[in-house]
């Protein structure tokens, strides 16, 4: 019959059942999931946050030179201390904090030309380390 109309073209499978679609979520999934697992690194932190190390000092007073400092809630029982300031580019911490009068403690982080320090100020206090009266001989 002349003039009738074509058949319509098949649309062939949804777009989200098409294998492309994977050069679309493949990226999306990866993106998402380097955000969550960066934002509980030092890098990050920020004026306010609380940190905790997996890796504690063992003596008050001894320095952790192999910390594991990750950013956590500062609601979180394991928070250890509140950072009162945040300055890039130095790792000179014991100068750097001594702008911030509640800090008393610092974290220094450098790897190459990348640097930056943490004043921290404790959140749990920490036990006096008392020695035992000398007997006299």
């Amino acid at each position: 019959m002349p003039g009738a109309p074509l058949r319509p073209a098949d649309p062939g499978k949804p777009v989200f059942l098409r294998p492309t679609i994977l050069g679309l979520l493949i990226p999306a999934i990866l993106v998402s999931l380097i955000v969550l697992l960066e934002k509980d690194d030092p890098e990050y932190a920020k004026t306010g946050d609380c940190i905790h190390n997996n890796n504690p000092i063992v003596l008050p007073g001894v320095g952790d030179n192999n910390p594991d400092v990750v950013v956590v809630p500062c609601s979180d029982p394991k928070a250890e201390h509140r950072v009162v300031g945040r300055k890039d580019d130095t790792d000179d911490g014991e100068n750097v904090c001594r702008a911030f009068p509640e800090a008393d403690g610092y974290f220094t982080y450098k790897r190459g030309d990348h640097k930056y320090t943490l004043c921290l100020q404790d959140l749990k206090p920490q036990p006096k380390l008392t020695l035992p009266p000398t007997l006299g001989l």
